[in-house]
This record gives structure tokens, sequence and C-alpha cells, in this order.
């Protein structure tokens, strides 16, 4: 294995346990305010939502020839 493979695989379970003791240890979750925590989710995902949707757009009426072969390999009738 290589050191990238092991970064790949333990590098996001290590974070995930490093934060996961901070928290024990610091308290944070008692902190934070879950309502204002998911009402702001919810308006930065449509916000990232309909950003990404635009850049399909504007990408999907380009005539390049990247996003042709793209459209033909996928089989992409548009």
């Amino acid at each position: 294995m290589t050191i990238d493979k092991l970064k790949e695989q333990f590098l996001s379970i290590a974070v995930s346990l490093l934060l996961l003791f901070m928290d024990l240890r610091f308290k944070w979750s008692s902190e934070i305010n879950m309502e204002k925590l998911i009402d702001k989710a919810v308006d930065y995902s449509s916000i990232s939502f309909g950003f990404l949707l635009t850049v399909l757009a504007i990408l999907l009426q380009t005539q390049t020839k990247a996003i042709s072969a793209i459209k033909h390999a996928g089989g992409l009738e548009i």
C-alpha cells in the first residue's frame, strides 16, 4: 500500500475521530442551536444547487469539442 492509498482510506476516519474527541472534551454540541443550523443548511444547499444547475445549463449549451464528446459518449440526446 502506498501513502496515498492509506491517506485515502484512513484520513477521513482519523479526522472524524478527532472531531468526535474534541466535541466530547469541550462539549461544543451543547452550544449549537440545531434549529438555526438546519435553517442555514437548507439555505446554503439550495443556493449551491441553483449555482450547479446554472453551470450545468451553461456547459450543455456550449459547442466545444470536449462538451460534444461528453454528450455523445454519455448517450445524451440534447
